[in-house]
């Protein structure tokens, strides 16, 4: 069985740097993964490619840094040997069909068409068809997939095989699925289709490794996977977890994983003091998208009502209202997940308790609440490769043998000494340790 992991940090990890990975960043992370052995590579802006243009619903608040051309040339002219996709969502209030030949046109090799349940209509197969008419493959990325019994999605899957369409992916949007019920799903697939399954994971109940390890075992030859498990939430599987266990199991044994943990080493500085948000693990067993938590956040607060509880009622009366897959509930989901919701501090500890179990004492020498962590503004350090702004946070800075700096080390300067120009010249960088990529592209 040939398992492979498609790795998508400069995709799903861009949410968590408000989508400024720069082509500095692109041509870094895309020639490392590449050099260490890793075949399939997504890149490109966390809701899809032409997500800026076209999404009338979605449309981002926090623009891209660069463009989706900016984000396949410098990916294109970086790999030799990988293979590099988009994820694409489908319908004409996200991105029409036309924009497809851009995607082929700069060169990428695959193409995830993102789909809702009840989008994988008859109609709907004209952007597998336009795909395949441009020589890609094709992957269709069924969003929210819990949210339609297995049976049923192996039903829709069997169309889109028709239409053209060579990779299923079951997605756990909400990172609530359980290793049972990815079983579940990923046989329904196999069973009614000859398509190669794979498994978007979320972490949001710490089961993303878990789950692809489920998926594998029942079949899926096709795993998800970021740095660090950097994505949206909670995250993703992370890349060198997934890739070790894949190993003791025989599979991806000719990827190299010590120049992946050092590229993941660059870039955790920049995550290390967020952590994961605990209402995310609550919208993970609510099976409530992301999308989804700042609605109930707010309309938790205005009715004086415990969040958490009010969250999993909420996710329960959106299940049985079967508008899971909606971007803003009805008003009446709202409604009566509020009745018999607890009030906010009924199940808390109060403010005073926390700060003395806190320990932290504010200047007076009376206890006090900790301090709060700063989180960037949007756009701060907007156009900064994300790279070196990992390398300054941790003190170091691209050498000129493409290696990596120590702050002390003598006869070189700290990052912040070096000038806006020397730092462009010198181009995407390689971490200590990591063997020579081939680095195609001088970019700044």
């Amino acid at each position: 069985m040939d398992v492979r992991v498609l790795e998508t940090t400069i995709r799903d990890g861009g949410y968590e740097v408000s989508h400024q990975f720069t082509e500095e960043d692109v041509a870094l992370v895309v020639s490392t993964l590449e050099a260490a052995g890793v075949g399939l590579i997504e890149i490109g802006y966390g809701m899809g490619v032409g997500s800026h243009t076209f999404a009338s619903v979605t449309r981002p608040k926090e623009r891209a840094v660069i463009s989706d051309q900016a984000h396949m040339r410098t990916a294109r002219a970086t790999a030799r040997r990988a293979k590099l996709g988009v994820l694409y969502a489908c319908g004409e209030v996200f991105c029409p069909v036309e924009y497809l030949d851009e995607v082929a046109a700069a060169g990428m090799d695959f193409v995830r068409l993102a789909y809702m349940p009840g989008d994988l209509t008859p109609a709907n197969m004209r952007y597998v068809e336009r795909a395949r008419e441009l020589g890609l493959t094709v992957s269709i990325n069924c969003m929210q997939s819990y949210i339609v019994p297995p049976v049923e999605l192996g039903r829709l899957a069997a169309m889109t095989e028709k239409a053209g369409a060579a990779w299923w992916y079951v997605v756990d949007s909400a990172g609530g699925m359980q290793p049972a019920e990815v079983r579940d799903y990923i046989r329904a697939i196999r069973d009614a289709t000859g398509m190669a399954v794979g498994l978007h994971a979320h972490n949001n109940l710490g089961l993303a490794l878990a789950n692809s390890l489920a998926a594998l075992e029942e079949g899926a030859t096709l795993l998800d996977c970021t740095l660090n498990g950097l994505g949206r939430a909670t995250g993703n599987p992370s890349t060198e977890q997934l890739i070790l266990a894949l190993q003791a199991r025989g599979h991806e044994t000719g990827i190299d994983v010590e120049p992946i943990a050092r590229l993941a080493q660059m870039y955790r500085v920049l995550f290390e003091g967020k952590g994961n948000s605990p209402m995310h693990f609550v919208s993970g067993a609510s099976m409530l998208h992301s999308r989804n938590v700042p609605a109930v956040t707010a309309q938790a607060k205005e009715r004086g009502l415990s969040l958490s509880d009010y969250m999993v009622r909420v996710g329960r009366e959106a299940r049985r209202e079967s508008c899971l897959d909606q971007f803003d509930f009805p008003a009446a989901v709202f409604e009566r997940a509020a009745d018999g919701c607890k009030r906010t501090g009924s199940s808390e500890p109060s403010e005073p308790l926390v700060r003395t179990i806190a320990g932290v004492r504010e200047p007076g020498g009376s206890l006090g609440a900790p301090p709060r962590a700063e989180r960037p503004a949007p756009g701060a350090g907007r156009g900064v490769p994300v790279r070196r702004r990992a390398a300054v946070a941790v003190g170091v800075a691209g050498g000129r043998d493409g290696g990596v700096v120590g702050r002390d080390r003598p006869g070189r300067r700290p990052p912040a000494e070096l000038s806006a120009g020397r730092q462009r010249a010198r181009g995407p960088q390689r971490p200590a340790g990591v063997p020579a990529a081939r680095v195609h592209l001088r970019v700044g």
